[in-house]
């Protein structure tokens, strides 16, 4: 009885043995390349659906289908995708007609590992509200490297049409009657004129998907002349609708602050990096052709900066070689503008000229036209080119208007220290000869 028992457990584990053998090799076969659907379950206006692959073993090209319901969504678009850091090239006919084959490819030599996006495909809702659709994948078939099949299992989605009702409100805070424009993610979507002040202008109720949304109003100020704007970020999401507010606040003219918009124009015959400066402190940099007027913008001030400013210009001449300078002064009390001019710059000129422009407290356009060419003295940003080892050399040449002054000045090193040793020189020289003569006389007396 024991040798039968003791013959049947063996036959047992006899055959106990290679299953587990075979489940051991089977287990990883069943976590292989899986290609799935990645779409927001409630959609409107436009969404993007994503083509997502795991688990993939040098991937190299592949097709499928994609089915929907037309009469539910359209394809748009079909963009490109990515498994790691190796792109995906994705293309296929879109119209109207459901499915659309997609074709898939790796560039170059090596395949695509990992997990990814194959490709994702803009889709626009165009059914009615609630309805649904299947988004399936069907016919698929990858290759790798070696041109052999990769098994893949494909699995699809559903997306549903949700619009969410959004109520836009506009309050007018102006003293003013005011026409208003509205626009949503940047879409214009409702012009009301003359609202009144203190008023609140419903602009009506948009269905939009959900997510963040950005709602702007526009509006001309008329005591200021200018125009402004309000906006607001809403998350719009769940089944509940949403109100938004938006207030066209009041302005005046003394809230405006001075600015200053400046302009360079090179009238020298080489393109040029000039960098702008305004009280020292570095604003941008623009290259401007020869001929140019390069526009370096609007640049504002606080009420209680009125006053003179200084606007400093960098450039290094290819010409030259040299780094020159032109710094001049403003006085700023409103919107001023500021020109300098660039004059051209030749490896013949002979002397170097350091420029400074008087500080006159008086408005109006500055325009200036002299040539600056003093090595520069503050630092430049890390953009900028090196400064040059020796001081450039220009022809001044100032056209200032009657508010600001200019002034050139040459400067030359050692000459003053030069001529003052020169001089005294000669006047040790001279006063040793009125001695020996002085001297010479004093022997001759008897």
């Amino acid at each position: 009885m024991s040798m039968m028992h003791a013959y049947k457990n063996g036959r047992v584990i006899a055959w106990v043995v290679p299953v587990l053998i075979l489940l051991a090799f089977a287990a990883p076969a069943a976590s292989g390349t899986t290609v799935s659907i990645d779409a927001p379950e409630f959609v409107s206006g436009t969404f993007d659906v994503e083509i997502g692959i795991e688990d993939v073993e040098n991937l190299k090209s592949g097709h499928f289908n994609l089915s929907f319901d037309p009469d539910v969504v359209e394809p748009t678009a079909i963009r490109s995708g990515e498994i790691g850091s190796v792109s995906v090239t994705a293309d296929g006919d879109l119209d109207d007609s459901s499915p659309v084959n997609i074709t898939v490819s790796v560039t170059g030599e090596g395949g695509a590992s990992g997990g990814g996006s194959l490709a994702t495909v803009r889709f626009r809702a165009v059914g009615a509200d609630d309805a649904s659709t299947p988004l399936n994948l069907s016919a698929g078939n990858l290759t790798d490297v070696e041109g052999d099949q990769i098994d893949a299992e494909w699995t699809g989605g559903t997306v549903t049409i949700k619009s969410l009702m959004t109520h836009v409100y506009v309050k007018n805070l102006d003293d003013d009657r005011l026409d208003i424009y509205l626009y949503i993610d940047d879409d214009f979507k409702r012009f009301e004129d003359r609202i009144s002040s203190g008023a609140t202008q419903e602009f009506g109720s948009y269905k939009l998907s959900e997510g963040v949304h950005n709602f702007r109003i526009g509006w001309f100020d008329p005591d200021t002349e200018k125009w402004y704007n309000d906006t607001a970020k809403r998350s719009i999401s769940g089944s509940v609708a949403t109100a938004v507010v938006l207030h066209a606040d009041e302005h005046d003219k003394d809230e405006d602050k001075i600015s200053a918009h400046v302009y360079v124009k090179n009238i020298d015959d080489d393109c040029l990096d000039v960098y702008l400066y305004i009280d020292d402190d570095f604003i941008e940099h623009e290259t401007i052709s020869p001929g140019d007027t390069g526009d370096f913008g609007l640049h504002e001030f606080e009420k209680d900066e009125v006053g003179s400013h200084s606007f400093k210009i960098k450039w290094q001449d290819p010409g030259t070689e040299e780094e020159y300078e032109k710094i001049a002064r403003h006085y700023i009390d409103n919107e001023e503008a500021v020109t300098i001019f660039i004059d051209p710059h030749t490896s013949t000129t002979a002397s170097s000229l350091y420029e400074e422009s008087s500080e006159v407290p008086a408005p109006g356009l500055a325009s200036f036209s002299a040539s600056a060419s003093s090595p520069a003295s503050s630092p430049a940003p890390a953009a900028q080119p090196p400064s040059a080892s020796s001081s450039s050399s220009a022809s001044a040449e100032a056209q200032p208007p009657s508010d600001t002054t200019f002034h050139t000045n040459p400067v030359s090193s050692n000459t003053g220290d030069d001529r003052f040793g020169y001089h005294l020189i000669t006047a040790y020289i001279l006063i040793g000869l009125v001695a020996v003569l002085f001297a010479m006389t004093r022997f001759r007396r008897p």
